[in-house]
């Protein structure tokens, strides 16, 4: 026998409770995934981004080329370092990123190559007309960036790798190489 009042939650309350829930839940959701998105992309970027930095490294290490092969005809991010030619002291393969590793939403893309200017070492800068325009997935690739022993690049490089994401609309950055230096830039304002 109960003596006192019980406490609880009625069932109106219960479904208030889960509308407003609900109702914030389908607020929140689109932006939560843009963030999500933006995510992804940021960690493909930085994935090319620290690739870079390893073949340049790696080629100041065995004093030797070595080189980055970004491999994916299809533009999903997927790189490979080795040294060029490969023999018994310097392998083929020294580091890789499998595509499946961050997602297969990520998308990637070359721009055109920049021969004088790579070769020169000169710091390379997209054109007005191809600064704000995006890349189609897949444009460019496969490609390969060397560096020589000294940690320049060693022949021709793209002017920009970019990386998108497969929704349409998403945001996209881009991966500079200047001076044989990599840096990850939002375009077109910070890659100028």
């Amino acid at each position: 026998m109960l003596t006192g009042r019980q406490r609880g939650v009625t069932l109106i309350e219960l479904l208030i409770g889960v509308t407003i829930i609900s109702c914030l839940l389908l607020v929140g959701m689109p932006s939560f995934t843009g963030w999500i998105r933006d995510l992804q992309v940021r960690g493909a970027a930085e994935s090319i981004q620290s690739g870079l930095l390893l073949a340049r490294s790696e080629a100041i290490r065995r004093n030797r080329p070595v080189q980055l092969t970004l491999a994916d005809a299809g533009g999903l991010v997927e790189w490979r370092i080795g040294c060029v030619p490969a023999d018994a002291a310097c392998p083929a393969l020294i580091a890789e990123r499998k595509r499946g590793e961050g997602g297969l939403n990520t998308r990637m893309a070359a721009s055109a190559v920049a021969a004088a200017a790579a070769v020169a070492n000169v710091a390379v800068v997209a054109t007005d007309a191809g600064a704000g325009a995006a890349l189609a997935a897949g444009a460019g690739l496969p490609v390969s960036i060397a560096f020589n022993g000294l940690g320049r690049l060693a022949g021709p490089a793209p002017d920009r790798i970019e990386v998108s994401h497969a929704t349409p609309g998403a945001r996209r950055l881009v991966v500079r190489i200047d001076a044989g230096l990599a840096r990850v830039c939002r375009p077109p304002q910070d890659c100028a």
